[in-house]
């Protein structure tokens, strides 16, 4: 290149990265004239975090923050992805091969995501980063204000779950603008072209070399000749924004939307608003640019005899400013109504690729993943440079495309992994079917489960493989109770474990903690009502609505008599002073032989068999005291009950089971729900009452392919995107959507030949 052109070239650059000055000392970057900024890392807690993710928490937290940093600053969050060695990356989520019962499904497992593993974008990085802008009249003035805001800061971030904000040198931004600049792995470390000294990277060498901070970070391409991408360095790049977001998304929307790239950035500038005077403004507007017109109503002929009109509304102009002002209009009129904050945001997205190829198929998938979310993604036509430019971590903004939202929407989509803090077994789920990345989570964060779906979707195999993750991964024990266990009998065999047929607990043996305190009646007298009910079956009965309640109250009334009994025998002898008062339990007794503790042997897989809803009761019962025992012993117990629909069909049975979901969220216990049968319960008048409150209580969903009635219902009750629903519509076994309540994913586990050792163990 002649000089001429490097010096054009150099001019170019200069005026491509969106700064004027650099302060040493400082850390500090003016972006624009008396426009001064400082950037933090944003970092997850050190050591461990105790608790489970909360969104109602997380969500206040993320509230304060964004309120108070709105009062002093304009800020933005900048999510940077960064490519990972596979081998790194493999090293974090394979098991570790101890030699036990499961070390060869361990290996095979193993084995799975090293063989899958580029499938989608999966060996690769998150940082997080925080920069605050102000404009101040001397660069002495703006440090003052970081200064003073400095301990604030840190103290607000460490009070969400321990998140360090650290300070960055200006050293330390200008590596992180030169690696953004610089994609490449093979790229030279930053700071190489000016080591005058060989001490690295230093303010004195870049000036004994004559050269500033653009020219140590800018790259040896950049062309921004194309409509919808650039070149940076030998990478291809395309900017997008998010257009418009719905009101209501799920936690891990924006973490979602980066991580179909493994080479990403996604920032978001926030910038607080004046609501009276923006409410006015885009009023006035909206107002303007409407058209209104009376069109004469002619339906009917008192329509036309007393010439009603109705009233017509139409934008004059269709425009990116009329679409930001009306739903802005909207949003200020919603914040106003519950009294919050507004603050204008706008989204940026940056996709790295190595060909043009590869790029358009990013680009698919972010649009494929915001449709979900029912997000509308834009490509930023003409202004990619612009948008490349606005996604630094600098907050210099240079492209116009705000949105308006209330403090409470916005802290809803959080710019950090929350949901990982908390995971400390983190296990394989299969591969999201829209990007093909690895699903990983851990299922004790999610106690209560319900598994759903049509005759062989997959619902069993559902089962075996989490009892799979759960047995390879932590030392924990497994219980499931099937209504046919058959279908356990191969899977039982390769885990070591056993199956049990008929099994009668003593219904009154109870642990003095079997209520999480030492009343035990309380919960032993919603087990009675439910077991009363289910072993003499009125509520099966076609009976006057009269009669039923009377059946109802009278079983109640004997539960709680038989809640304070501490054996069968003192029961019993109560039962024949009293055969009028106990006629239901009079009816219930049959010969017991009470089985001994099943559960005492070294097996840590247990699969027992039920065939009517009483015996199911009492299995479960005596599974949740042994559960409440075993965690007294720092054990953990977890319950899959495939065949739990029979539950649902009465008001005690539902009561039951709600409570114990309950008690197990609250000691941290996995309790997994197989509904077999949605569609007859949701068809029934009062099951579904009993179903809706159930639903309530679960945190944590697996729906496979379902039919068209209890999809129906399910949809509407979950709140599941429309862009969701194909994905629980005639799908092969294995695949559907997982809900929980930071996201939901539609999931691919199935994605195997069925030749593939580790998927034959759950057929």
């Amino acid at each position: 290149m002649s000089k001429e052109g490097q010096t054009s070239n150099r001019a170019f650059m200069h005026r491509s990265i969106p700064y004027r000055n650099c302060f040493e000392e400082d850390g500090m970057i003016e972006v624009e004239t008396g426009v001064y900024t400082r950037g933090y890392r944003v970092l997850p807690p050190e050591g461990e975090v105790k608790g489970n993710y909360n969104s109602k928490v997380t969500r206040m937290y993320m509230e304060k923050i964004l309120v108070k940093l709105s009062e002093w600053f304009s800020f933005e969050f900048t999510i940077r992805n960064c490519h990972m060695d596979k081998g790194e990356y493999l090293s974090k989520v394979t098991i570790e091969e101890r030699e036990d019962a499961y070390t060869h499904l361990r290996r095979l497992y193993n084995r799975v995501l090293q063989e899958n593993c580029d499938i989608g974008h999966n060996n690769f990085t998150r940082e997080v980063y925080l920069t605050v802008s102000m404009e101040a009249d001397t660069p002495d003035a703006a440090l003052k204000c970081f200064e003073d805001a400095d301990e604030w800061m840190r103290a607000l971030f460490l009070e969400m779950y321990g998140f360090r904000l650290v300070p960055m040198e200006l050293s330390e931004r200008l590596e992180l603008l030169y690696c953004i600049y610089h994609p490449e792995p093979e790229a030279a470390p930053f700071g190489s072209r000016v080591d005058y000294d060989g001490r690295g990277f230093s303010i004195k060498s870049m000036q004994r070399m004559k050269m500033d901070t653009k020219d140590v970070i800018s790259p040896e391409r950049y062309e921004c000749k194309e409509r919808d991408y650039m070149r940076v360095g030998k990478f291809y790049v395309r900017s997008f924004f998010i257009n418009s977001i719905p009101e209501s998304v799920p936690d891990s929307m924006l973490l979602d939307l980066s991580s179909v790239s493994s080479n990403s950035i996604l920032s978001v500038h926030y910038q607080s608003v004046d609501q009276e005077l923006g409410f006015q403004v885009a009023a006035k507007l909206v107002r303007e640019n409407t058209e209104v017109k009376n069109i004469p109503i002619r339906d009917t002929v008192a329509d036309r005899k007393e010439h009603r009109m109705r009233r017509q509304e139409r934008s004059i102009l269709d425009s990116e400013d009329e679409y930001f002002y009306r739903s802005a209009l909207g949003r200020f009129k919603q914040a106003k109504a519950k009294n919050q904050p507004s603050i204008q945001a706008s989204f940026i997205i940056v996709l790295y690729a190595e060909s043009l190829e590869e790029l358009n198929r990013d680009s698919s998938l972010l649009y494929l993943s915001a449709s979900k979310y029912v997000c509308q993604i834009r490509c930023l036509d003409l202004q990619q440079n612009e948008g490349f430019q606005s996604v630094l971590p600098l907050n210099n903004l240079k492209v116009s495309v705000g949105r308006m939202f209330s403090v409470e929407e916005m802290a809803v989509m959080q710019p950090f992994s929350i949901q990982d803090i908390f995971e400390k077994v983190r296990t394989f789920y299969g591969l999201n079917a829209i990007n093909d990345n690895f699903v990983f989570m851990d299922r004790s964060n999610y106690p209560t489960a319900m598994i759903a779906g049509i005759s062989n979707t997959g619902k069993t195999s559902a089962v075996k493989r989490e009892a799979a993750n759960t047995l390879m991964c932590t030392r924990d024990d497994v219980v499931i109770l099937a209504k046919c266990p058959g279908e356990y009998r191969a899977f039982t065999e390769a885990m070591n474990g056993q199956i049990i047929g008929e099994f009668y607990p003593d219904i009154f043996d109870k642990d003095s903690n079997y209520n999480l305190n030492n009343d035990k009646s309380i919960l032993q007298k919603v087990f009675m009502e439910a077991y009363l009910t289910a072993r003499v079956g009125f509520h099966r009965q076609r009976v006057l609505p009269e009669v039923l309640q009377a059946q109802y109250e009278q079983a109640e009334r004997e539960a709680g008599i038989l809640c304070h009994f501490a054996s069968w025998n003192e029961a019993l002898m109560y039962a024949k002073d009293h055969p009028v008062e106990m006629q239901l339990f009079v009816k219930s007794m049959e010969q017991q032989c009470f089985a001994a503790d099943c559960l005492s042997g070294n097996r840590r897989l247990t699969v027992m068999g039920f065939t009517r809803e009483d015996e199911l009761l009492m299995n479960l019962d005596y599974l949740w005291n042994y559960a409440v025992q075993s965690k007294k012993k720092n054990r953990t117990v977890w319950i899959y009950v495939d065949g739990a629909d029979d539950l649902v069909y009465s008001t005690t049975a539902s009561d039951y089971l709600v409570s114990i979901l309950e008690r197990a969220e609250i000691l941290k216990i996995p309790v997994t729900l197989v509904i077999q049968d949605a569609v007859h319960i949701v068809t029934n008048q009062k099951a579904v009452i009993e179903f809706d409150y159930l639903l309530n209580k679960i945190r944590y969903f697996k729906l496979l392919s379902l039919g068209p009635v209890e999809r129906k219902k399910f949809v509407e009750r979950l709140n599941i995107s429309q862009q969701l629903v194909p994905y629980i519509v005639e799908r092969e076994p294995g695949e559907g959507v997982l809900i929980t309540p930071s996201a939901n994913i539609a999931v691919n586990d199935h994605f195997e030949s069925r030749e593939n050792e580790f998927y034959q163990v759950f057929y």
